[in-house]
């Protein structure tokens, strides 16, 4: 199963529409099972559309210095079948802004107090 889910997913530096550079997963089930390419546009996992920028090409310089996506952070997490525990964990290590939350929402189609209740089970279960 995992030697799937890394076949499926690749972390890729890349930007949003506004420019800001993050590191995203790309899900190549939700993109015609292509991996990303540098001025191609992707779906990222957290539903963002994103386009690596030759700038930030971190598989040709095999460096990355832009922060990971938190929301594509944890939607690989539970692709990879963490618990909630786990997840509780991993979800502790970042700050949520009210726009990560909705971000997190818009990602698995609920509402932003359903993401809010999610977190809080997911943080509780880590306890």
């Amino acid at each position: 199963m995992e030697r799937y889910v890394w076949a499926r997913f690749f972390w890729q530096q890349a930007r949003d529409k506004r420019g800001v550079p993050r590191r995203h997963v790309c899900d190549t089930a939700r993109n015609n099972n292509r991996r990303p390419e540098t001025g191609t546009a992707f779906t990222a996992l957290c539903s963002t559309t994103v386009t690596p920028h030759p700038d930030d090409d971190d598989t040709v310089k095999g460096t990355c210095f832009a922060p990971a996506c938190q929301v594509c952070t944890i939607l690989l997490a539970r692709a990879m079948n963490w618990n909630d525990g786990e997840l509780g964990q991993l979800v502790q290590t970042f700050h949520w802004t009210h726009a990560d939350i909705a971000l997190l929402a818009t990602a698995l189609d609920i509402t932003r107090s359903e993401a809010r209740r999610l977190l809080t089970a997911w943080t509780d279960a880590a306890k």
